[in-house]
């Protein structure tokens, strides 16, 4: 809902974005078992997997992270996901 919500503050029609920036491929709708939801697009050619879900089991699935204050991608370690 912030996303959303930010974006109709930012006078973006989050509905007409959405069918227009990307062909959705693929989802995976959020379950308890996973833990998790997953979608696959195609936007400007390239193809783009989103998950969202609690950070425990992403930790889990992933295998490395962003580091946001310098851009880097980093590998997840073993002590990381104790």
């Amino acid at each position: 809902m912030a996303i959303l919500k930010y974006f109709v503050k930012c006078g973006i029609n989050p509905i007409e974005y959405r069918e227009k920036t990307g062909e959705k491929i693929f989802e995976a709708s959020f379950s308890s078992d996973r833990k998790r939801m997953s979608t696959v697009v195609k936007i400007n050619g390239k193809t783009y997997s989103f998950i969202k879900g609690a950070s425990e089991y992403m930790v889990e699935i992933s295998s490395n992270f962003e580091d946001f204050s310098n851009g880097q991608k980093n590998p997840i370690s073993a002590d990381m996901r104790k």
